[in-house]
């Protein structure tokens, strides 16, 4: 009886704790419809203040009506007034730490009761204090820039948030008294940008010569000469065919302008169709790899993340993950299977290195040092192994299916590839574990033997390649169960002297030296 007694307190205590578990998982009360935003930049070099009014339409997409707005913006923010429904409103301040050394500050909003689903608004006027320039934000009479990451604007979501921070259409209106080029994303009407997809809002001045090639604009610093203008042209030519052979697996490119733009500081950003690179790119004798994959990865971006918002748990792995994966697949079309193997080399030995301390992708968090080396590079790995798993076209089918009404969440995306669901449990719920080990050959007349193990988790099909005393490359497909271990046999008439298992390296695996002997 007592016995029984105990397993029932211990049953109903893990029901309770499981269901505290789901209950405390963060959601959000307010999504942000559109950013409507007014930057002024100073008249004197001395003034270090950007001045802005920033209007949010929101809507309560909780399930309970709503009192309380909480904005976050950054702590160099000072904020004069905060109007609701066009009336003014009451407004406290306080701090919220991201970070050992970085925080927030929070603007708490007092509201009438917002019912489940209504929309309102909120206008908020604040400066913006720039104490030293960086590739975040930097105020400059040659040249001003604001990201997202400076937190130059309020948004009720964090950057940092969980579940995905707040991206909307938004309309930015720049006040520049310099008379600079002003870039931002979308549609420009003089120096205001309207942009229609879902983003985070940002602007750019500078000084730039724009050059327009296959409807793609290209920004490039003024007194740049011929050779330079040369690589412009070729950015130009990647940028349009890694858009058309987007729309050949994502569907209709969605129709936004492109930019492309040579900065010093900030390179490596981008947000719906506005790409950064590094304007040294344009001094080299030809376009590098990496250059191309960022302007692949961002032109991916327009769909995945641009056209269709992607938040929810493992935001990452669809956002940067997918979008890896899509732009490898350009690089390998356009350039070739060795240059692609050359990326796909770097993103490997990338999460190789934090593969022992990270976390699994649905829970890895933006606070994580690793999380754009591990959402990026294991999640392109993980899409790569499913297009391989369901056959490349189905892939893309389902992709588009879901995109369809211009939202993307992992976990509905996971749900339309159920056949696959102990892969992607593994993928995406737990840590990598795989480790694959591969023995030297053992001749035995014109057999030679190959044993295999796998430390894993999950089985394994793959590839395992033997190359023989004359460089042929002998291939042998076989699966391997999980923690356990296997054998393939290789007939061959010269003797083999090398394998490699996994040889087209498609799965993450917490050490790659294993994978070949000697």
């Amino acid at each position: 009886m007592k016995k029984n007694l105990a397993l029932l307190i211990i049953g109903l205590l893990f029901i309770s704790k499981a269901y505290s578990q789901d209950e405390s998982r963060a959601s959000k009360t307010w999504e942000v419809q559109k950013y409507d935003i007014t930057a002024t930049l100073p008249n004197s070099e001395t003034d270090r203040y950007l001045n802005a009014k920033a209007v949010l339409d929101l809507k309560n997409v909780s399930g309970s009506a709503g009192s309380r707005l909480t904005l976050r913006i950054s702590d160099k923010a000072e904020v004069s007034a905060v109007k609701v429904n066009q009336t003014t409103a009451e407004f406290s301040k306080g701090e919220e730490k991201i970070g050992s050394n970085r925080n927030l500050q929070r603007i708490v909003v007092r509201l009438p009761s917002v019912q489940p689903n209504a929309n309102f608004s909120v206008a908020v006027e604040y400066k913006l204090k720039v104490d030293e320039n960086s590739g975040l934000n930097a105020l400059s009479p040659v040249g001003s820039q604001f990201l997202p990451l400076s937190f130059w604007y309020p948004t009720p979501n964090s950057w940092y948030f969980a579940r995905g921070a707040d991206n909307a259409p938004f309309r930015i209106q720049i006040n520049s008294p310099n008379g600079e080029t002003t870039v931002s994303s979308g549609t420009q009407n003089g120096n205001g940008f309207e942009q229609k997809l879902f983003g985070q809002p940002f602007f750019f001045t500078g000084n730039w010569d724009t050059k327009t090639i296959t409807n793609i604009s290209v920004l490039t610093p003024k007194g740049f000469g011929a050779e330079e203008q040369k690589r412009a042209d070729e950015l130009a030519k990647i940028a349009f065919d890694a858009k058309n052979f987007t729309a050949s697996l994502l569907g209709t490119a969605p129709d936004v302008p492109l930019r492309i733009v040579a900065v010093k500081r900030g390179a490596g950003f981008s947000s719906s169709g506005t790409i950064l690179i590094d304007e040294s790119a344009l001094r080299r004798q030809k376009i590098d790899s990496q250059t191309a994959m960022t302007i692949a990865e961002s032109v991916a971006k327009i769909w995945l993340g641009g056209a269709s918002n992607i938040n929810g748990e493992g935001f990452g792995v669809v956002r940067e993950g997918l979008a890896r994966f899509v732009a490898t697949q350009f690089i390998e079309k356009q350039f070739g299977v060795d240059v692609a193997d050359v990326e796909r080399l770097r993103q490997r030995t990338a999460y190789a290195a934090i593969a022992s301390r990270d976390a699994p992708l649905t829970i890895v968090s933006p606070l994580d040092d690793y999380y754009f080396t591990a959402v990026a590079n294991k999640g392109a790995m993980v899409w790569r192994l499913l297009a391989k798993k369901v056959g490349q076209e189905e892939f893309f089918n389902v992709l588009r299916a879901q995109m369809k009404n211009g939202s993307l969440e992992l976990n509905k995306l996971r749900g339309a590839f159920s056949a696959q669901k102990d892969l992607l449990d593994y993928s995406f719920d737990k840590v990598t574990d795989t480790n694959l080990f591969v023995g030297l050959p053992q001749s035995n007349g014109a057999e030679t033997k190959v044993a295999l193990r796998n430390v894993g988790s999950i089985e394994v099909s793959v590839n395992v390649a033997g190359t023989t005393t004359s460089g042929e490359k002998l291939i042998a497909q076989t699966t391997i169960p999980a923690k356990s271990f296997g054998e393939v046999n290789f007939k061959a008439t010269n003797k083999i002297v090398r394998t490699e298992v996994d040889s087209e390296k498609i799965y993450p695996q917490i050490d790659y030296s294993d994978d070949i002997a000697p």
